[in-house]
């Protein structure tokens, strides 16, 4: 067992599945759907982490990986269009419809094309554009809630970002923790932002 690993992803878990349970309570479709599919595969594929990292079967690997990949693409786009969602409000059955559609199509051509690199880069786009999204809203925002909203979401960026940057440059023992760790206050930033419109008396 690898406690310290099974604590840090324990945390991503409670982060993404907490916040997907605060967003069903609070919103319905289309907002708690496409963010599901983000918030949902992330938590899922950090719980199987926790029994991956506990040793209970050779399995929860797998299991893990997979969840990791449907994150990458699912949950990317469920991210996106979660994020867009937020500052303007598109029609309920097209968005989910373009949103799984994308999601399946992307998920598809990465196993297809079995690269690895692949879903990396696919999650690099989601954040590139959910960045460029919130800067334009936080330059010219259209309601009074947006430019908060758009902070949290450049927060929840920039804790994303740093991640990916401690799994690569930290020491080894402490890479995975410190990914757990600041992936899951990515989490709670989007999540914090996903909220944010009803905490400002949009609907």
């Amino acid at each position: 067992m690898q406690l310290s690993h099974v604590i840090s992803d324990s945390f991503l878990t409670l982060a993404s599945l907490g916040v997907l349970y605060r967003c069903s309570g609070q919103h319905g479709h289309p907002l708690a759907f496409v963010w599901g599919l983000f918030f949902g595969s992330v938590g899922l594929a950090a719980f199987f982490g926790v029994l991956r990292f506990a040793d209970v079967h050779p399995s929860m690997i797998t299991i893990s990986q997979a969840f990791q990949t449907m994150a990458s693409t699912l949950g990317s786009c469920g991210l996106v269009a979660g994020v867009c969602w937020l500052f303007k409000r598109y029609p309920t059955g097209p968005l989910i419809t373009c949103t799984v559609i994308a999601g399946i199509v992307s998920l598809l051509v990465g196993v297809w094309l079995n690269v690895p690199a692949y879903f990396s880069i696919l999650q690099m786009a989601a954040m590139i554009a959910v960045l460029g999204v919130s800067v334009v809203y936080l330059i010219k925002p259209q309601l009074t809630e947006h430019r908060s909203i758009a902070w949290r979401l450049v927060l929840a960026i920039v804790l994303s970002a740093l991640a990916t940057v401690a799994l690569s440059m930290l020491p080894k023992p402490y890479a995975i923790d410190g990914f757990h760790y600041l992936l899951g206050a990515g989490v709670l930033c989007f999540g914090w932002a996903a909220m944010g419109h009803t905490e400002n008396g949009t609907t």
